[in-house]
């Protein structure tokens, strides 16, 4: 167990809750004191299967395995009922806060029940938060540019360069204080409604707190139920005040959270394993664009008539919560279904129209023009070269844009809600001949070696994902985005989904279209003649990129027994041995003492030897 451990937590009660389950020890015993360590980081989000095959096997090597890195290495779902069970138990049964915390804990949790049911605000709005999200919607220009110094400044922050309004209209941002007050307002909670923060220190202190407080006065923490020689104990700990904060969220009758952090996450599933009361999670993305209009007023005001047919949505039944008010969201003006039908004939592939964006995704626009008909702007459709990192940040939600209409819904989805029409703002697109068929079709017209860009849609333990155009995708392997052992060991820290990145094509499928992608450029590949078609390189493992010189990275698969060296990783089927004499510059008793499996290398190509299991020979 970690040595500070028991000053958060009880141990013996954590000890004893699970012996049936596991053997949890303090320390190592003495026979495995000098053992052989293997330090191994296991894989974000893994299932069972991952920790029966893979990790369970290195006990046949190693006595003492340490795991570098803890949280979130087990799936949330898909997993055994009793993996499930276990890790509720063990989360929400068998960890305690020590006695001293948990006694503080209640005496808070009593002094806010003096005052009635109560809600807890986890609010966050440190300054660290705010200056490694990059959010500073609201903040003066002096606090965007500290909270920019101190970005630059920590060198293990990876995202240096942060747009902070393609961030809010994501959704990646948290609450401001001030919005936080308007959505508990919108929700009907009167004003009287007591508030416990759960929160650091507010960047901007009371500045940033007024707007909030003008609306909910009654804002409790515990340094205002607290005297200052109650919280003396705990004052220099800051993991032991976040403490005191989780245990009077667990008991409030509301916990409502301005952004889902590990904390906010933990209480609500601790709440709902203990049947506790409403836990509220605001729809940052969706309801910033309500902010948008609150806060600007750039929007003009829409003109209704008595009498006038709309569509709404009902977002929330009459209860107390509401003042008894039936919460409505009113999508669109209803127009007669004939009309539809006429206005929607008149629409074809080529056609320009005039658009009203609706809504702004990471990828894509939404829009809506015409009577009642819904389109999108994919990500790559609004420049002529994919080579904007934030394509989407000259647009606002509620503009008004001119746009081409590049495909439209078959016969078999016109009459489903989800149907789209996919349209086009490129200016290439926009200004040329609208004699453009029936549909434009997107052609692999790829080569190999090809420099291609793309916008990152998903990141994986090995995998990047990114979308080159409408319907055609790429991936890019760990193992060919760097050279650099940290780097790789870095890999999905260095990546975020929207990022630009290009690369060059190493083969491509037209039947999936999708193409593979390495960063390095290289040569065309060989045995081929420029009369050959390139029409349908699958996705196979390919080395032919590969030549002897090149400093490459790689990860080692297996340490051989004896003289054997290495077995090393180059691809995501592809392997390299390293012969043993090659593993140091200089003579060493055991130069394998350095190396560990998984761990990721550095080497050089001394030889390309393809076989029937695509080996290459190489060297560290």
């Amino acid at each position: 167990m970690a040595g500070n451990f028991s000053d958060i937590f009880d141990e013996k009660r954590f000890i004893s809750s699970l012996a049936d389950d596991i053997k949890i020890i303090k320390k190592l015993p003495k026979n495995l004191a000098n053992a052989t360590k293997m330090v191994k980081q296991f894989k974000s989000w893994s299932g069972i299967e991952y920790y029966q095959k893979e990790i369970s096997a290195l006990w046949d090597d190693f006595k003492v395995i340490q795991a570098s890195k803890t949280d979130s290495r087990l799936a949330n779902n898909n997993l055994p009922l009793d993996i499930q069970k276990l890790r509720c138990r063990a989360c929400f049964e068998a960890l305690r806060f020590s006695p001293r915390i948990e006694k503080m804990g209640k005496l808070l949790v009593e002094r806010m029940r003096s005052f009635g049911p109560y809600i807890t605000l986890h609010l966050r709005y440190e300054k660290d938060m705010l200056a490694f999200s990059g959010c500073t919607h609201d903040l003066s220009t002096s606090e965007a540019e500290e909270l920019r110094i101190i970005r630059e400044n920590t060198t293990y922050w990876k995202r240096k360069h942060i747009d902070p309004t393609e961030e809010r209209s994501k959704g990646n941002c948290p609450l401001t204080p001030k919005e936080v007050g308007i959505f508990l307002s919108a929700l009907g909670y009167p004003t009287r409604t007591p508030i416990y923060i759960a929160a650091g220190e507010i960047y901007g202190g009371e500045s940033h707190m007024t707007e909030l407080r003008s609306r909910y006065p009654f804002l409790m923490s515990k340094e205002k139920l607290a005297s200052i020689d109650e919280l003396e104990p705990f004052s220099n700990h800051a993991s032991q005040m976040a403490a005191l904060d989780y245990i009077v969220s667990i008991e409030s009758d509301v916990f409502v959270h301005s952004y889902p952090g590990n904390m906010a996450r933990v209480v609500q599933g601790h709440r709902r394993f203990l049947g506790k009361g409403r836990t509220v999670s605001p729809d940052r993305e969706h309801i910033c664009c309500q902010f948008y209009d609150y806060n600007t007023q750039r929007f003009p005001r829409k003109q209704y008539l008595n009498g006038q047919s709309v569509v709404a949505s009902v977002m929330a039944l009459p209860s107390l919560e509401t003042s008894g008010r039936l919460l409505l969201h009113l999508n669109e003006v209803n127009r007669t279904s004939s009309s539809k039908r006429t206005k929607k004939s008149s629409y074809k592939v080529g056609s320009l129209v005039e658009a009203e964006i609706t809504d702004i995704k990471t990828f894509e626009l939404k829009l809506k023009f015409g009577f009642g008909l819904h389109g999108r702007v994919h990500i790559t459709e609004v420049h002529d070269a994919n080579d904007l990192e934030n394509p989407f940040s000259g647009y606002k939600i509620g503009q008004t844009v001119t746009a081409r209409i590049v495909s439209k819904p078959n016969d078999a989805d016109s009459s489903r809600n989800g149907s789209r029409w996919e349209l086009s703002v490129r200016p290439e697109m926009v200004t040329g001949s609208s004699d453009i068929g029936d549909n434009i079709s997107e052609k692999l017209d790829f080569k190999i070696g090809q420099c291609v860009a793309g916008y990152i849609y998903k990141v994986e333990s090995e995998w990047v994902w990114l979308a080159v155009s409408r319907n055609v995708k790429s991936q890019l392997h760990i193992l060919d985005s760097s050279t650099e052992p940290n780097e790789l060991e870095d890999f999905q820290n260095r990546y975020h989904v929207g990022r630009l990145i290009s690369g060059h094509v190493l083969s491509f499928n037209l039947e999936k279209k999708l193409l593979r992608l390495v960063l390095r450029p290289f040569s065309t590949l060989p045995l081929r003649t420029d009369e050959e078609p390139q029409t349908n390189l699958v996705n196979k493992e390919l080395t032919a990129h590969i030549r002897e010189g090149d400093i490459l990275g790689g990860r080692i698969s297996k340490i051989l027994p004896g003289v054997g060296g290495l077995l090393v990783q180059i691809g995501p089927h592809t392997y390299g041995k390293v012969h043993f004499t090659e593993l140091t510059e200089k003579w060493v008793p055991d130069p394998l003492s350095g190396y560990h499996e998984g761990q990721f290398v550095k080497y050089v190509v001394l030889e390309v030897s393809n076989t029937v299991r695509g080996t290459v020979q190489e060297a560290v």
